[in-house]
Protein backbone atom coordinates (compact mmCIF):
# COMPACT_ATOMS: atom_id res chain seq x y z
CA UNK A 1 0.00 0.00 0.00
CA UNK A 2 1.04 3.62 -0.54
CA UNK A 3 0.16 6.80 1.37
CA UNK A 4 1.07 10.46 1.70
CA UNK A 5 2.15 12.18 4.92
CA UNK A 6 1.71 15.96 5.14
CA UNK A 7 3.39 16.28 8.55
CA UNK A 8 6.48 18.28 9.46
CA UNK A 9 8.51 16.06 7.11
CA UNK A 10 6.22 15.50 4.10
CA UNK A 11 6.73 12.21 2.29
CA UNK A 12 5.18 9.39 0.31
CA UNK A 13 5.60 5.95 1.83
CA UNK A 14 4.78 2.33 1.16
CA UNK A 15 4.53 -0.91 3.09
CA UNK A 16 3.02 -4.33 2.85
CA UNK A 17 -0.59 -4.53 4.01
CA UNK A 18 0.47 -5.85 7.43
CA UNK A 19 2.66 -2.77 7.97
CA UNK A 20 5.94 -4.57 7.44
CA UNK A 21 8.57 -3.50 4.91
CA UNK A 22 7.72 0.16 5.41
CA UNK A 23 9.84 2.54 3.36
CA UNK A 24 9.91 6.14 2.14
CA UNK A 25 9.31 6.35 -1.62
CA UNK A 26 9.65 10.14 -1.97
CA UNK A 27 11.09 12.16 0.89
CA UNK A 28 12.33 15.41 -0.61
CA UNK A 29 10.99 18.39 -2.57
CA UNK A 30 7.46 17.90 -1.19
CA UNK A 31 5.36 20.55 0.52
CA UNK A 32 1.90 19.09 1.08
CA UNK A 33 1.31 15.85 -0.85
CA UNK A 34 -2.41 15.18 -0.84
CA UNK A 35 -3.70 13.04 -3.69
CA UNK A 36 -2.15 9.72 -4.69
CA UNK A 37 -3.08 7.26 -7.43
CA UNK A 38 -1.56 4.33 -9.29
CA UNK A 39 -1.62 4.01 -13.07
CA UNK A 40 -2.17 0.24 -13.30
CA UNK A 41 -2.17 0.25 -17.11
CA UNK A 42 1.27 1.90 -17.36
CA UNK A 43 3.48 -0.25 -15.19
CA UNK A 44 1.90 0.77 -11.87
CA UNK A 45 3.36 4.28 -12.00
CA UNK A 46 2.53 6.53 -9.01
CA UNK A 47 1.03 9.99 -9.51
CA UNK A 48 0.53 12.47 -6.69
CA UNK A 49 -0.70 16.00 -6.24
CA UNK A 50 0.93 18.54 -3.97
CA UNK A 51 -1.68 21.14 -3.05
CA UNK A 52 0.78 23.64 -1.55
CA UNK A 53 3.34 23.35 -4.39
CA UNK A 54 0.45 23.46 -6.90
CA UNK A 55 1.90 20.51 -8.80
CA UNK A 56 1.32 16.96 -10.00
CA UNK A 57 4.27 14.57 -10.18
CA UNK A 58 4.92 10.92 -10.89
CA UNK A 59 7.51 8.23 -10.29
CA UNK A 60 7.96 4.50 -10.37
CA UNK A 61 6.77 2.68 -7.25
CA UNK A 62 10.32 2.65 -5.87
CA UNK A 63 10.61 6.46 -6.21
CA UNK A 64 12.91 6.39 -9.22
CA UNK A 65 12.27 8.25 -12.48
CA UNK A 66 10.53 11.15 -10.70
CA UNK A 67 8.92 13.61 -13.12
CA UNK A 68 7.05 16.90 -12.63
CA UNK A 69 4.02 16.39 -14.87
CA UNK A 70 2.16 19.67 -14.23
CA UNK A 71 3.00 22.75 -12.19
CA UNK A 72 1.51 26.19 -11.83
CA UNK A 73 -2.10 27.23 -12.24
CA UNK A 74 -3.72 24.01 -11.01
CA UNK A 75 -5.88 25.65 -8.30
CA UNK A 76 -4.28 23.55 -5.54
CA UNK A 77 -5.12 19.92 -6.41
CA UNK A 78 -6.16 17.83 -3.39
CA UNK A 79 -7.24 14.57 -5.00
CA UNK A 80 -6.12 12.87 -8.19
CA UNK A 81 -6.92 9.88 -10.38
CA UNK A 82 -5.74 8.60 -13.74
CA UNK A 83 -7.52 6.79 -16.55
CA UNK A 84 -6.03 5.97 -19.92
CA UNK A 85 -3.97 9.05 -20.90
CA UNK A 86 -5.78 11.54 -18.67
CA UNK A 87 -5.20 12.85 -15.15
CA UNK A 88 -8.22 14.10 -13.21
CA UNK A 89 -8.03 16.27 -10.09
CA UNK A 90 -10.26 18.16 -7.66
CA UNK A 91 -9.21 21.66 -6.62
CA UNK A 92 -9.01 22.83 -3.04
CA UNK A 93 -9.92 26.41 -3.97
CA UNK A 94 -13.22 25.81 -5.77
CA UNK A 95 -14.08 22.10 -5.80
CA UNK A 96 -13.81 22.02 -9.59
CA UNK A 97 -12.69 18.93 -11.48
CA UNK A 98 -10.03 19.30 -14.18
CA UNK A 99 -8.30 16.90 -16.52
CA UNK A 100 -5.15 16.99 -18.61
CA UNK A 101 -2.90 14.58 -20.47
CA UNK A 102 -0.87 12.49 -17.99
CA UNK A 103 2.34 13.39 -19.81
CA UNK A 104 1.71 17.13 -19.36
CA UNK A 105 0.84 17.75 -23.01
CA UNK A 106 -1.93 20.09 -24.07
CA UNK A 107 -3.97 22.29 -21.76
CA UNK A 108 -6.08 21.57 -18.71
CA UNK A 109 -9.82 21.26 -19.28
CA UNK A 110 -12.47 21.93 -16.65
CA UNK A 111 -14.68 18.84 -16.55
CA UNK A 112 -17.08 20.05 -13.87
CA UNK A 113 -17.69 23.45 -12.37
CA UNK A 114 -17.75 23.99 -8.64
CA UNK A 115 -19.06 21.06 -6.67
CA UNK A 116 -19.96 22.02 -3.15
CA UNK A 117 -17.74 20.14 -0.69
CA UNK A 118 -16.03 18.04 -3.41
CA UNK A 119 -12.83 16.61 -1.94
CA UNK A 120 -12.15 13.48 -3.96
CA UNK A 121 -12.22 12.20 -7.53
CA UNK A 122 -12.21 8.52 -8.50
CA UNK A 123 -12.66 6.94 -11.92
CA UNK A 124 -14.57 3.65 -11.90
CA UNK A 125 -14.07 1.83 -15.19
CA UNK A 126 -13.57 -1.89 -15.76
CA UNK A 127 -10.63 -1.38 -18.13
CA UNK A 128 -8.76 0.67 -15.51
CA UNK A 129 -7.74 -2.42 -13.54
CA UNK A 130 -5.87 -5.53 -14.60
CA UNK A 131 -8.41 -8.21 -13.77
CA UNK A 132 -6.48 -11.00 -15.53
CA UNK A 133 -4.00 -11.47 -12.68
CA UNK A 134 -4.83 -14.24 -10.29
CA UNK A 135 -4.09 -13.85 -6.61
CA UNK A 136 -2.31 -16.72 -4.93
CA UNK A 137 -2.88 -17.25 -1.22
Amino acid sequence: MFWTDQGTVPRIESSWMDGSRRKVIVGDKLESPSGLTIDFASGHRLYWSDSKANSIESSRTDGSDRVVVLKGDLHHPISIDVFEDQLYWVTRDSGEIFRQDKFGRGVKVRVKRSLEHATDVKIFQKQKYNSTRKLVF
